[in-house]
């Protein structure tokens, strides 16, 4: 319900162009979401970064999320990372969040991203 919210104030604060509904379920790595763009933004119902295997150690497994002028606001970080190769978002190997904004993402020891939102594009 909150996304709901979010996105009226996006379209009420930005020059907005269009809405479009995005769901994104794969790797990271040459996503769009990596990749800085002026006129982006990404509202999330839900986005969940996973990862088969704990790579280095589970303090330095994090997601950086920047706003819409690209300055870093928010960070997702779980300490309790271990390896299991069955499933890539079963906790603990993964962290959540949800009704949240961005503009792009930088990802340290998460392979895997499941995004189900909006992609806003801005005038």
């Amino acid at each position: 319900m909150e996304s709901k919210y979010l996105l009226r104030y996006i379209n009420n604060t930005f020059d907005v162009d269009s809405n479009e509904r995005l769901f994104y379920q794969g790797l990271i790595a040459g996503s769009e979401f990596v990749t800085y763009n002026a006129l982006k933004l990404y509202v999330a119902i839900n986005v969940e970064f996973g990862t088969d295997a704990a790579l280095g150690t589970a303090l330095n497994n994090h997601v950086a999320l920047y706003d819409d002028g690209n300055v870093l606001f928010f960070t997702l970080r779980n300490i309790a990372l271990v390896g299991d190769v069955t499933d890539n978002f079963t906790f603990p190997n993964n962290v959540y969040s949800q009704d949240l904004y961005f503009s792009r993402i930088v990802v340290t020891g998460y392979e895997f991203m499941r995004f189900d939102g909006y992609r806003i594009t801005l005038i």
